[in-house]
């Protein structure tokens, strides 16, 4: 993704395609960024579905404290909600599920 694919898409009449590309272009995350990367997931889900002994045990405590620090942030988040603080849905939801809400 470069300059001109934005130049081109305004050249084109095409605004919002080139506000799209622009922000592609500066944080790097594009179609291809985001199935390389379910790509990557799906390796290593396969990895794990395929470890023994040792190595297995290491990855259920990994999950294990990750699940335990998901429920620590959700827990925060409801402090933070209930004092009325506003940033607690922020820390609950992903980004893109807040704009899914707000119909963006």
């Amino acid at each position: 993704m470069n300059s001109d694919s934005v130049a081109n898409a305004l050249l084109q009449g095409k605004p919002v395609n080139a506000a799209q590309r622009g922000v592609q272009a500066l944080t790097g995350v594009t179609p291809e960024s985001i199935a390389a990367r379910g790509n990557q997931v799906t390796t290593d889900i396969a990895r794990a579905l395929a470890l023994q002994g040792p190595e297995l045990q290491n990855v259920r405590n990994a999950l294990r404290v990750y699940d335990q620090s998901a429920r620590g942030n959700d827990a925060l988040a409801e402090v933070i909600l209930q004092r009325g603080l506003g940033l607690g849905s922020a820390l609950r939801y992903p980004a893109s599920m807040q704009l899914q809400n707000t119909g963006q």
